[in-house]
């Protein structure tokens, strides 16, 4: 029985990747929405011990949920369908490097659009 390997990103015509500029035009657009999101988790802070304080409050932390929770959407999305979907692309600080710039995760293809 032989082994069937799934293809290198590179080796995979543009019309048959995900078309994720929509989302984000760039890795590096992406990195920058990905850093801005991780810091808006502090944000929670805000609400820790005041949601009894009154439904005013636990509409404006459900607003804030909801927003953080679409961004985290958004840059998941991006970092996941990226590599065709099989969730390997790395996240920044992580020592190897995003694939589509010839990271390990892909072989080195490109996002399309190029």
């Amino acid at each position: 029985m032989t082994a069937t390997r799934l293809p290198l990103r590179s080796e995979v015509p543009a019309e048959h990747t995900w078309d994720l500029s929509s989302l984000f035009r760039t890795d590096a657009e992406w990195e920058a929405a990905f850093a801005e999101w991780e810091k808006q988790a502090d944000g929670y802070g805000k609400f820790r011990g005041k949601l009894g304080d009154g439904p005013a409050v636990v509409a404006e932390c459900l607003r804030f949920d909801t927003a953080f929770d679409r961004a985290g959407d958004r840059v998941g999305t991006y970092a996941f369908l990226g590599n065709g979907g099989r969730g390997e692309r790395h996240l920044p600080g992580d020592e190897s490097p995003l694939p589509g710039r010839g990271g390990a995760g892909d072989g080195g293809g490109k996002l399309h659009p190029s």
